[in-house]
């Protein structure tokens, strides 16, 4: 994981008498892709308007990293307020809000010439950013059509382009997938893998866990204005779940005595022990564990003691989403 690019430090909002954000903190490492889930209303765009500076807090402050200094052989990170320099974040960071910000009136070229100006790019470097965005984006072919001509999926990957045209550090998404069927978020969140693997950070909202799980190398799960937990996907999955699924099938199928032997010996961490008939007349034994590899050695052992054979024996773990409902 990289160096800190971006520090989140107590941040409190509130609407009147209605408090939004209650102390939040975070850092966001470079490289990363960084995913804040909750449910409507827990305040991930408040959160988000707050870091590029659009809202200010009642407390609290946001820090980009302006540059490192190298004093004495060893490297110093400098981090600057971006409530106090909002001219100079500009240009370290892009955002695309749910509703998208470019032109309908204008074409997919024309919007992201717009927007590159307005960053004070032009001449080469302006032509360059485009038709490398054109290319990333999958827009060389519409880049003469109007933007109200776009189809759904087209419209988020052209508001994409124009926050990645001055070529920002940081990328900030704010539910890039909202309103798209499935083949469509599918196709952005490969998009949001691919920007990120050619060196982009980026922080997302979402409310999706299933669909964070997929592309976040973390996730902050945003819950009553605080961040309950951050971790990877697996760390939480870990943190969250209350058992790990073992699925067995054996050649005689006779489960019973193990069933019964596993439940002694393992009584204190067994949360389930099953047998199930899938709907091919297949019989398998389930349990649900905390402690998985152990019982999958001690069930191989069983397994052949009684003379039998495993056809199947593997571990299923719980999904971020499974986990989040258990918790």
């Amino acid at each position: 994981m990289g160096n800190p690019l971006l520090q989140v430090e107590g941040l409190r909002k509130a609407f009147g008498k209605l408090p939004v954000l209650r102390g939040v903190s975070f850092s966001l490492n470079e490289g990363e892709v960084l995913g804040i889930i909750g449910a409507s209303g827990t305040g991930k765009t408040t959160l988000l308007s707050c870091i590029i500076g659009f809202l200010k807090p009642e407390k609290g402050d946001v820090k980009y990293l302006m540059q490192k200094k190298r004093h004495k052989g060893s490297d110093t990170s400098v981090f600057r307020s971006v409530f106090k320099h909002k001219r100079e974040f500009k240009d370290f960071f892009g955002f695309a809000a749910q509703t998208p910000s470019f032109y309908d009136k204008m074409t997919v070229w024309e919007n992201l010439v717009y927007f590159g100006k307005l960053y004070r790019i032009s001449g080469d470097t302006l032509k360059s950013n485009i038709n490398t965005l054109l290319d990333l984006m999958s827009l060389s072919e519409s880049k003469q059509v109007l933007a109200r001509n776009l189809s759904g999926g087209m419209r988020r990957r052209l508001d994409i382009a124009c926050a990645l045209i001055h070529n920002p550090k940081l990328l900030i998404l704010d539910e890039p997938t909202s309103d798209l069927d499935p083949l469509l978020r599918e196709k952005i969140w490969a998009l949001v893998r691919r920007i990120n693997k050619a060196g982009t950070t980026i922080l997302l909202s979402s409310h999706s866990v299933n669909d964070l799980e997929r592309v976040c190398s973390r996730v902050a799960l945003l819950e009553k204005g605080r961040i309950k937990e951050i971790g990877s996907p697996a760390e939480l999955r870990e943190r969250f779940s209350r058992g790990h699924k073992i699925i067995l099938r054996t050649r005689d199928g006779n489960y019973e005595p193990l069933i019964n032997k596993v439940a002694r010996k393992f009584k204190r961490s067994i949360l389930m022990k099953d047998v199930v008939e899938d709907h091919d007349g297949i019989v398998e034994a389930v349990f649900i564990c905390n402690n998985p590899l152990e019982l999958m050695n001690y069930i191989e052992e069983r397994v052949e003691a009684q003379g039998d054979e495993i056809i199947e024996l593997r571990l299923k773990n719980p999904s971020l989403d499974q986990a989040f409902l258990h918790e």
